[in-house]
């Protein structure tokens, strides 16, 4: 984000196997890809997902176990830090684990 107030990219998937990139301005959400299905996204109890999200001046792109699912341009915010966040939608409880976070700079060739 840019700032301690929550400005920033956002690159989300959902349990049911939805994707997005939101630009968000403390709470306030701008899609930049809206919510889309994909059957790249794996669903269901003990499953895993390996996310690549590459930004890049002002290029945004979101890969989803090693699969390109989408791209947006935007100039908002250019530079920033990086933060993992997780939340369930019920209160019946979820088990979210990170694991192998890897932040490495945009090789260009």
């Amino acid at each position: 984000p840019a700032s301690g107030e929550g400005d920033g990219y956002l690159f989300l998937i959902q349990g049911s196997g939805s994707y997005a990139i939101m630009r968000a301005r403390g709470r306030d959400l701008h899609p930049l890809v809206n919510w889309t299905l994909s059957d790249v996204i794996r669903t269901g109890a003990n499953s895993e997902n390996h996310l690549r999200a590459v930004c890049s001046g002002n290029y945004l792109a979101f890969y989803i176990n090693e699969q390109f699912v989408a791209d947006a341009t935007d100039d908002t915010y250019t530079m920033g830090q990086v933060g993992l966040a997780a939340s369930a939608a019920t209160r019946l409880g979820a088990v979210i684990e990170f694991d192998n976070l890897q932040i490495s700079q945009v090789r260009l060739n």
